[in-house]
């Protein structure tokens, strides 16, 4: 199994490529006996062209095609018009794929896993969003390298920014005085916080009043489809009223990219409303409540 991917000036087109490149990499790694023996070449449109017509002419002065080049997928990414948004750019592409001579079977299948595992996913850097469709069969039967081959189509999104800041939820269980950490694959996600002031005045020695907080609120929300898992399992229980209103839920919430995690942890469950679209899977909009005292 061999992945090339050709890189010169690193602007974010090629920081894109380097990452599809290294996430297919992962993923024939998942299932390498499926994937063993195929050659996968990654490449944006410019650099594509060159390495196409250098293996036209090696095709072409063979008059066959070697096994290499018949068990080689060519992987092209296409970019659109590029959108800058206050330091974010967005990035409308689509990724064009060539497939194995004479079958699409694995081609197909590494889309599709691809797309599947790595859909709405940030980079490990977290400065690449990635939004993927399913990919599309658009042709067959067409006659490349002197065999036929089909093309297959994934529209794309990327967002990406140099200094953008997200939110990872985790919910946590302990187990034997071990926490386990569950990931939470939001829809939507929400903060708020707010202070309560005392109401009596506080005075400085120039006479200009002062606030204090006593209270402070902190509420997040959650829009999450209705899994069959820990976290969702034990909102239904609480408000099935199998479990105590007061039922504590344990979060970390990490601020990425740096991974800095709130000291505000202690949760109860402060709504919940649920809704089955007929197109769609259940859906659990929910609401979770932190309150702590300040100084009196």
């Amino acid at each position: 199994m061999i992945i090339s991917a050709t890189n010169e000036s690193i602007d974010f087109y090629d920081k894109i490529v380097e990452l599809v490149k290294e996430e297919i990499t992962r993923v024939t790694y998942l299932n390498e006996d499926f994937y063993s023996g195929y050659t996968f070449k990654i490449a944006n449109e410019q650099f594509f062209d060159v390495e196409r017509d250098q293996e036209m002419i090696l095709s072409n002065e063979d008059g066959n095609q070697t096994t290499s080049l018949q068990k080689t997928i060519y992987i092209v990414l296409k970019f659109s018009s590029t959108s800058i948004s206050f330091g974010q750019n967005i990035i409308p592409a689509s990724i064009e794929v060539l497939s194995e001579s004479g079958s699409n079977v694995v081609a197909q299948k590494l889309m599709s896993d691809f797309t599947s595992l790595y859909n709405t996913s940030m980079d490990s850097s977290y400065k690449i969003k990635q939004i993927y469709q399913a990919p599309v069969n658009t042709s067959n039967f067409n006659e490349a390298f002197n065999g036929f081959r089909s093309v297959l189509s994934v529209e794309c999104l990327y967002l990406y920014s140099e200094d953008a800041k997200y939110s990872e939820i985790y919910y946590v269980t302990t187990e034997d005085g071990v926490e386990t950490e569950h990931k939470i694959d939001f829809i939507k996600f929400g903060a708020s916080f707010s202070n309560t002031l005392d109401t009596k005045a506080f005075y400085t020695s120039n006479n200009g009043a002062v606030s204090i907080a006593l209270i402070s609120a902190y509420t997040i929300s959650l829009v999450v489809y209705l899994r069959d898992d820990d976290f969702c399992n034990k909102v239904i229980s609480v408000a099935d009223g199998d479990d105590d209103n007061n039922s504590t839920f344990v979060f970390h919430i990490k601020r990425m990219p740096d991974g800095t995690t709130s000291s505000r942890q202690n949760f109860i469950l402060n709504g919940m409303q649920e809704e089955k679209p007929i197109d769609d899977f259940q859906i659990v909009s929910l609401s979770f409540t932190i309150a702590d005292m300040g100084d009196n």
